[in-house]
């Protein structure tokens, strides 16, 4: 089954990956990696993260250069956030 098939899929997808992981996301790493940080338990089942997995693949292959750039401005707008905050 292929999950993402537009622009707007690659940005749903994203908004996900920001919402869930935060700025620790990186389209590099395996969802079965991501931990809660309180008690460094699994974020994902390992059947969750090969779906995840195979999402994020689907948006890389279809428009990674969209992809990474929604990641990573969304990254800059935080960063920014912050420094303004502290």
């Amino acid at each position: 089954m292929k999950y993402i098939k537009t622009k707007k899929d690659i940005l749903n997808f994203a908004d996900f990956c920001n919402k869930k992981i935060g700025m620790g996301f990186h389209w590099d790493e395996n969802f079965e990696n991501y931990v809660y940080c309180k008690n460094n338990k699994k974020m994902f089942s390992k059947k969750q993260a090969e779906k995840l997995d195979q999402k994020l693949e689907e948006c890389l292959n279809l428009n990674s250069d969209l992809f990474i750039d929604i990641i990573m401005n969304w990254t800059d707008r935080k960063n920014i956030e912050l420094s303004i905050n502290n």
